[in-house]
């Protein structure tokens, strides 16, 4: 009986790393045994280039960890192939909260909280996925890419309001920093974007080439990176249409969940391996936290893992809605 025929997609997107189906199953040989075998990666969501690793996902009826992959070479392609259950992703995707969502960006923002995001890379590497054969049914069928993609828009949004958060702390404490961590929340909020216009694939990396391919203006991340304090910050989301302005608000500040200690009556918490001082928090508002023990005293609690910043899902879906 002869192989099942390899898909148009896949021959075509392996031409960008110079190596054909038939090398890929000459290396791998019987690591490729199993239900249905897909390319992922940024080969796959059509990212990729002649540098780019090829990453293979194997479905196999018996338990699979599906953490580390196995590295084999074609002359100096890497491949990296990795062995799940078959069933995964549909398990990955029941594990996303399902709380309605709301237009942004020309796309749709999932409301309540992000999953994890290990298990959102790898949706998102599932959800892009190319079959190897013929036969191979896509692992996700519309509306779930649609869910799929609504929830990696909400991910980046809270990680955008997270940095910016940081971003107000070291502004306040004068940072050389301030500027850089300023633009970094930007350019999270040009990922929400592109994320929100179906380009789902995640790797920091790809967002110039995933803007290019997207209906936004190509000056956007430039406009990003010139983003330097808090008024650049408000007015590039607000412009935008992104409802983030005014970060500190939409985040909790907390005491890690540690072990205590007090020493001559200090408060110390256990984290990492390591005692810290553990600060004083009059109330959960980061701005109350900064004018309580300072704006450095809070940076460095942040550092150490003392403190924690998390976005409050409360006041986004507020603003989203």
């Amino acid at each position: 009986m002869s192989a099942p025929a390899y898909t148009e997609n896949f021959r075509s997107a392996l031409k960008r790393v110079g190596v054909t189906p038939e090398t890929v199953v000459d290396v791998l040989g019987s690591c490729l045994e199993g239900e249905d075998t897909y390319l992922v990666g940024s080969l796959a969501a059509g990212l990729g280039n002649a540098g780019s690793d090829i990453d293979l996902h194997v479905f196999v009826a018996e338990p699979a960890p599906g953490v580390v992959p196995m590295l084999f070479f074609a002359d100096r392609t890497r491949l990296d192939l990795v062995h799940y259950q078959v069933g995964t992703p549909a398990k990955a995707l029941a594990g996303i909260a399902e709380q309605g969502d709301a237009p942004l960006l020309g796309g749709r923002c999932a409301l309540g909280a992000a999953s994890g995001m290990t298990n959102l890379k790898r949706m998102s590497r599932w959800a892009t996925s190319v079959p190897m054969h013929m036969g191979s049914p896509s692992l996700y069928s519309p509306p779930e890419l649609d869910r799929i993609g609504a929830a990696l828009v909400r991910n980046s949004l809270e990680v955008a309001v997270r940095a910016a958060a940081l971003a107000t702390v070291l502004e306040a404490m004068h940072s050389c920093l301030a500027a850089l961590a300023w633009s970094r929340a930007a350019e999270v909020i040009v990922e929400a974007a592109v994320r929100a216009g179906g380009q789902i694939f995640v790797g920091d990396k790809w967002l110039p080439v995933k803007l290019g391919r997207s209906d936004l203006p190509a000056t956007l991340l430039a406009s990003a990176r010139r983003v330097e304090c808090a008024a650049d910050f408000d007015r590039f989301v607000t412009e935008l249409g992104v409802p983030v302005a005014d970060p500190a608000s939409l985040v909790t500040v907390r005491r890690a969940e540690a072990p205590e200690f007090t020493f001559v009556g200090q408060a110390y918490a256990l984290t990492g391996g390591h005692l810290v001082v553990s600060p004083e928090l009059p109330s959960q508002a980061l701005t109350d936290a900064m004018a309580s023990g300072g704006a450095a005293v809070l940076a460095d609690a942040i550092n150490t893992g003392s403190v924690t910043l998390t976005a409050d899902q409360d006041k986004i879906d507020g603003r989203l809605r």
